[in-house]
């Protein structure tokens, strides 16, 4: 090659270079359009916002189409919805309602680091993957540090408590994108706030919703044994594999506190508040005292009356609580429809088509043929084949002085299991409330 030859080589090349550079340019722009748009079809297909109610631990696709059939179709629908204004639409016991609201209201608190998830998800990770992996390893794929790695694992782990495992195993963790941006302040009152909710619960609602609910049975159990810290709590929580945030556990407490079951106190020598059980309750089926009575004078009618006596003494004979059966009992109590219905029927009998109608669309009869199976009520036919409805069986949620943490106070103080100072403090609360008790719950009962 001559050299007039070698020096027109550099200036083709530097010709052709903004040529190439002119031609590729496109393609680049047009490869990063595409790639930004199947990003966002993926997060507009399926995110936390529009994920399905199915997602959700412990909705299944019954209650999913029920809630489907109001119009409460995605998470962030349930977090809207007003448990009190719909349970009846769907036919759920209000604390269930509320129950499934709490966990989508939680998820959509949560937020996740973007280019986490988007690092994750081009290298095929689920949810649960995500929670196995070691932090080491995505911190090298993501090229985050600990402290980010570790916020969003915390994060991924926390969610898991409150979607399906189904739907943890089954979705790539782009799921946890968002399709709408989160608040900058974000609500921590749900729609209708905790105390709210409280205040429309009765004496013994609240405490059925006490016995009803898993995470509230524990802690009561906990508590029967001796006063704890909250750290105490939820370490036995963890123990049993009850899923149980501290966010989640403040708001248990509240209702303790309300129904008057626990007081909490800080004790000489000790900085950590301690819950110290000050009342205890029971609960359990009674003979329906105003039936009963009205049966003996033969009322509505001597067969009937007759029938009934013999069918309650001969439950009555052979029933035993137990916990199963305790938390039908609960629930039934916890479902407005029902409770209202057994409040009726304390007070009298009604035939079974003359039974006053219910607020709105309520199929009273459907209600009466639901308590007839749970054995709250007996459908009894008169002479002329008239058929009566009457209360079977009472529930009782007696609240009483739990004179028993004397003893286990005691015991615990000769084992040296608590400090002097906190077995002091708890008997001090249990001889002030020993004075007052009556005298509180009676006011209590009479302000329903």
């Amino acid at each position: 090659m001559s050299n007039s030859e070698k020096g027109k080589a550099p200036e083709k090349a530097a010709k052709k270079a903004p040529e190439k550079a002119a031609k590729k340019a496109p393609e680049k722009a047009a490869k990063k359009s595409l790639k930004e748009e199947i990003e966002k079809k993926i997060i507009s297909e399926k995110t936390l916002d529009n994920l399905s109610v199915e997602a959700i631990d412990g909705l299944g696709p019954k209650i999913t189409a029920k809630f489907e059939g109001i119009g409460v179709k995605t998470i962030e629908d349930l977090t809207k919805a007003n448990p009190f204004a719909l349970y009846a639409k769907v036919k759920l016991p209000v604390h269930r309602f509320i129950e499934y609201r709490k966990k989508a209201q939680r998820i959509l608190l949560l937020d996740f680091d973007k280019e986490i998830l988007n690092s994750l998800a081009d290298k095929d990770y689920t949810i649960e993957k995500a929670i196995e992996e070691e932090p080491k390893v995505i911190e090298d794929i993501t090229g985050k540090n600990r402290k980010t790695v570790h916020d969003f694992l915390e994060n991924v782990v926390e969610i898991t408590m409150y979607l399906d495992a189904i739907t943890c195993r089954a979705n790539s963790v782009a799921i946890l994108h968002r399709a709408k941006p989160k608040p900058v302040e974000p609500p921590t009152e749900p729609t209708v706030p905790i105390e709210e909710e409280i205040e429309f619960l009765g004496r013994e609602q609240m405490l059925a919703y006490i016995h009803a609910n898993e995470i509230e049975r524990n802690i009561l159990d906990l508590l029967r044994k001796r006063a704890r810290n909250k750290a105490d709590i939820l370490s036995h929580l963890e123990a049993k594999e009850i899923p149980c945030t501290a966010h989640k556990l403040n708001e248990v407490l509240d209702y303790f506190v309300r129904a008057e079951l626990v007081q909490m106190e800080w004790f000489k020598g000790n900085y950590d508040v301690h819950l110290f059980l000050i009342s205890d309750f029971a609960l359990f089926r009674s003979p329906a005292e105003k039936i009963v009575a009205e049966a003996k004078k033969g009322l509505p009618t001597k067969e009937v009356a007759d029938k009934y006596l013999e069918e309650i003494t001969e439950y009555f004979n052979t029933y035993r609580p137990n916990p199963g059966d305790n938390i039908l009992l609960a629930e039934d109590i916890l479902n407005p429809d029902v409770f209202v219905t057994v409040v009726l029927l304390r007070e009298q009998s009604y035939p079974f088509k003359k039974f006053p109608k219910g607020f709105g669309e309520i199929d009273m009869q459907t209600i009466i043929k639901a308590l007839e199976m749970d054995g709250l009520v007996t459908i009894i036919p008169d002479e002329t084949k008239r058929d009566w409805v009457l209360l079977k069986t009472d529930i009782s949620i007696p609240q009483y002085y739990p004179e028993y943490m004397i003893d286990n106070i005691r015991a615990d103080m000769q084992e040296k299991i608590i400090k002097p100072e906190a077995a002091i403090k708890h008997l001090d609360l249990l001889e002030i409330h020993y004075d007052t008790f009556f005298e509180i719950y009676s006011k209590f009962l009479k302000s329903e």
